[in-house]
């Protein structure tokens, strides 16, 4: 604090704790803005992953091989398989053996890679 002889000076103190507050508020304000150019920048990279896994998927008329994270457990893929057979009849030799399922644009998609097309389901 500042003194004036020996009074502290209230005008000086008010005056140093506005500035302090302000330099806080300023990082507040740059670590906000960082924070949401890193979302943004998470959520364009989402949205790429899906457009090349989407052309890659449907660029193939044999089941290709997947190089990204499986989003499904194997229980998962089974009540999966189980709503996509009761909405599409869509058989269990079918799902072990030529379809890819995945999660694209927050939906679940079935890709049947079969008799040398492709068929594509959502849920």
């Amino acid at each position: 604090p500042c003194n004036i002889g020996n009074k502290v000076n209230p005008l000086q103190i008010i005056t140093e704790k506005i500035d302090e507050l302000s330099k806080v508020a300023e990082d507040i304000g740059k670590r906000k803005k960082e924070i949401e150019a890193k979302e943004m920048v998470l959520s364009k990279k989402e949205e790429l992953l899906n457009t090349i896994k989407l052309d890659y998927l449907f660029k193939n008329k044999m089941k290709p091989k997947v190089w990204w994270e499986q989003p499904y457990s194997r229980e998962d893929k089974n009540k999966y398989f189980e709503l996509f057979n009761s909405k599409y009849n869509i058989d269990l030799q079918t799902f072990d053996n030529y379809s890819i399922l995945d999660k694209i644009n927050d939906k679940t998609s079935l890709f049947v890679y079969k008799n040398n097309s492709i068929k594509h389901y959502e849920l």
